[in-house]
């Protein structure tokens, strides 16, 4: 009686292994780093370049999202521009670290997605256009990060000094036809111009 048990034991623990296999190859078991990783979510970028009244959303450069860890992957959304914010949106997988980078270099903090129900996330820099001014017509312009980051900063650098028959350049200027120099070295705060003097 003994073996009669036992046998029909072991039936039954073969059953339910086979059963939990077929289910588990199924994909209705799946592993918790399985399901994490599976999950996607919509990350979205939207710059604001205050001051810019053109219509090119690759005004900036190149925008890709990368993803850092837990494996190193790259998205080159294609953007579009309303008025003066480019937007991109990139489906990702909810879990990882991730870089925004601007013409391949890194603009936003690396942000880390922990997969805890999110659908969706956003990124929102603003940037100032800095125009520079030889006479009446606009030399150069920049585009200066509103917060200051490593590779982006707040502060803006001279363009190559403007030519004109007949002019010797002296500087940049705060106004037209005025002597106080721009502080290259100041934070721009807002829409700027400065005039070649």
């Amino acid at each position: 009686m003994n073996k009669g048990k036992k046998k029909k034991k072991n039936l039954l623990w073969k059953i339910i292994a086979l059963l939990f296999a077929a289910v588990f190859l199924a994909g209705a078991v799946p592993s918790d780093a399985l399901a994490l990783e599976a999950d996607t979510m919509s990350y979205t970028l939207n710059i604001t370049i205050e001051g810019y009244e053109g219509n090119d959303p690759a005004v900036l450069g190149a925008i890709t999202l990368k993803r850092l860890l837990p494996t190193e992957e790259e998205w080159t959304p294609v953007p579009s521009m309303t008025g003066n914010v480019i937007t991109c949106t990139v489906e990702i997988p909810n879990t990882g670290t991730y870089q925004w980078n601007l013409g391949g270099t890194p603009f936003a903090y690396q942000e880390a997605l922990n997969g805890q129900g999110l659908s969706s996330s956003s990124y929102s820099p603003k940037f100032f256009s800095v125009y520079f001014k030889n006479g009446s017509e606009t030399y150069a312009t920049k585009y200066v990060s509103a917060t200051n980051h490593l590779y982006f900063p707040n502060k803006v650098t001279a363009p190559p000094a403007p030519t004109r028959e007949g002019y010797t350049f002296a500087g940049w200027v705060t106004q037209e036809g005025g002597s106080d120099a721009f502080d290259f070295d100041s934070a721009i705060t807002d829409v700027t111009t400065v005039y070649a003097s």
